[in-house]
This record gives C-alpha cells, structure tokens and sequence, in this order.
C-alpha cells in the first residue's frame, strides 16, 4: 500500500500502468448498470400495468355495450310481442263479430226459409185446395183458370220478398267492403308501427357504435400522450 500524499518522484504515488481508479469507476458503473436495469424493469412494469387497465376499460366497455344492446334487443322483443298480442286480441274480436253476424244472417235466412216453407206447405193457392178454386155460383163447380197464374197479392208479396233480398245482399256487400277497408288500415297501421320501431333500434345501435368508436379514438389518443413521455416531466 502507497502513502498517496508523499510528493516528489521517487514518492513513488503510481506505478506503470496502474490504474487506482478502476474500482471506483467498476463500482460506479454497476450502480449506473442497476439504475439503468431498476429503470428498466419500472418501465416495463408500468407498460404492464397501463396494458392491463387498457384491456380492463376496454372488456367493461364491451360488457357495457353488450348489455345495452342486450337491453335494446329484449325491448324490441317485448314490443314486438306486444304488438303480436294486441294484433291477435283484435282478430279475435273481428272474428268473433264476424261470426256474430255470419250467424245472425243465418238465422235469420233459416227464419225466412222457414217462413217461406210453411207458406209453401200452408197456402192454399200453391197447394190447389178446393176452397179457393170453387165458384161463386155454387160448390159443385170450380173455376179451371184459376191456377193459370198468380194473384197481384202473390205478385206484391214475390216483389217484397225480391226487394228484400237486394237490399240484404248490397248491405253485406258494403258491410265487407267496410271490412276489408278496417283490415287494410290495421295492416297499415301494423306495418309503420314496425318500420318505427325497426328504425328506432338501428338508430341506438349505431348512436352505441359511434360512442364506443369516439370513447376508443380518444382512448388511444391518450395513451400515446402518455407513452411520449411516461415518467412525467422530471426537471
């Protein structure tokens, strides 16, 4: 070991080629090697965590955009199925009014073709009783014309029953026109409730994929503000 405060040439401080600085320069290069490789580790860390809240926002995000499009999927259903309810409830109750009338006309066709049989069978022109054949002159004789044709009371009567049937048949036939005309406007009605909603459902998927585009742009923008710089401005 050398005294290093003697002076003069034959002091004799350093020899040729020593070097009485390289253990501390050795040392201070390993502490610049641990700092570099503390910081290293740090930053990769850091990289680590920032990745893993990244990919955590991002799954919650999706979650969330799942579940609202879940939500709006659902809504649609329940609407849909609602409509199909109310649309099968008013069926129901046109058909039964339809068959309530159906068979009020039947009814009252049975009437009437009751009616027009036990005329057939009760009157006594159409069935030739001898009562209404007989001649005033006395009973023995009959009139050989009477049944070459038919009374102007019968022909009023046949006319009636003509005129009836007319009327009768023009009030079914705008009762059914009016019919299909409420079908067509139910229909109608049916089908833009089902455009209205059909639009209001792409609309809040495409307003959920706008926001989730617009929250990712500026996500990004984000993280390369932070990965510029990310220890911060140490000066």
């Amino acid at each position: 070991m050398y005294e290093q405060n003697r002076e003069g040439v034959s002091g004799l401080r350093v020899l040729e080629g020593e070097d009485l600085g390289q253990g501390n320069r050795i040392r201070k290069q390993q502490i610049q090697q641990k700092d570099w490789l503390d910081q290293q580790i740090r930053l990769k860390q850091e990289q680590e965590r920032i990745a893993k809240e990244n990919q955590d926002e991002y799954e919650q995000q999706e979650g969330h955009l799942h579940d609202l499009l879940s939500k709006a999927q659902d809504d649609e259903e329940a609407n849909r199925r609602a409509m199909a309810k109310a649309m099968m409830d008013e069926n129901l109750v046109a058909s039964k009014t339809k068959k309530d009338h159906e068979k009020y006309i039947g009814d009252r066709n049975h009437t009437g073709d009751n009616y027009d049989l036990d005329a057939a069978n009760s009157d006594p022109f159409l069935n030739e009783h001898f009562g209404t054949t007989k001649n005033e002159l006395g009973d023995h004789r009959y009139k050989p014309y009477h049944f070459k044709g038919l009374r102007e009371d019968h022909k009023d009567q046949i006319n009636l029953e003509l005129k009836r049937q007319l009327e009768e048949a023009e009030i079914k036939k705008k009762q059914d026109k009016e019919e299909e005309r409420l079908w067509a406007l139910q229909a109608e009605h049916l089908r833009k409730l089902q455009i209205k909603e059909d639009r209001l459902l792409k609309r809040k998927k495409r307003e959920m994929e706008e926001a989730a585009l617009s929250h990712q742009v500026d996500h990004n923008k984000e993280n390369k503000i932070k990965w510029k710089n990310p220890y911060g401005d140490r000066s």
